[in-house]
């Protein structure tokens, strides 16, 4: 009998597959990872797009958990499902980026300087909204699940040598997290 060869879906791609690298935070872990998604979904909005999956698969994963003031090693896994209700932040894992999902030369819109807090890190960065509204009346009207986050500087509250991550662009579970005019 032969012996069973398991090979990763990110080493079998189908033709209409990419995997990008992501990093996924949940209340107590911080994971990143390989995502694989179709080629006509950009990953850094996959979970605005209409067909959100309940877990997110990520392959040759490594995660970190935050409980407690200190950061532990990494855990390495091969295959990771992350229940995508427990989703507080994601973005594609740097330097790898995909184009801004809006139109800079909109008219009537403005980049509002914010922190967000999510676990132990805060997202330093922008929240497009209307000229005519603030940060309390734009999370008031909006209803999607994951707020888009641009220009975001990710930095851990307590542990300063962990260096600061840059994205151009991240995905915030408004729920979970806590919204607050720029810090510092």
């Amino acid at each position: 009998m032969a012996e069973q060869v398991h090979t990763l879906p990110i080493d079998n791609l189908a033709p209409d597959e990419v995997a990008s690298p992501v990093m996924i935070y949940t209340p107590r872990t911080l994971s990143w990872g390989q995502l694989i998604s179709k080629k006509a979904i950009r990953a850094n909005v996959i979970l605005r797009s209409t067909i959100v999956p309940d877990y997110l698969a990520i392959y040759k994963a490594h995660t970190l958990g935050l409980q407690g003031g200190e950061l532990t090693k990494p855990i390495p896994s091969e295959e990771l499902h992350i229940p995508t209700e427990n989703v507080i932040g994601f973005h594609l894992m740097p330097p790898y980026e995909e184009e801004p999902d809006y139109d800079p030369d909109e008219i009537n819109r403005k980049m509002e300087p914010v922190t967000v807090f999510v676990g132990p890190f805060f997202f330093h960065g922008h929240m497009r909204m209307s000229t005519q509204t603030d940060l309390g009346t734009f999370l008031g009207v909006t209803k999607t699940i994951f707020a888009s986050l641009y220009d975001v500087d990710i930095v851990h509250m307590s542990n300063t040598s962990m260096k600061p991550i840059h994205v151009p662009m991240c995905q915030i579970r408004r729920t979970y997290a806590l919204f607050s005019n720029r810090l510092g």
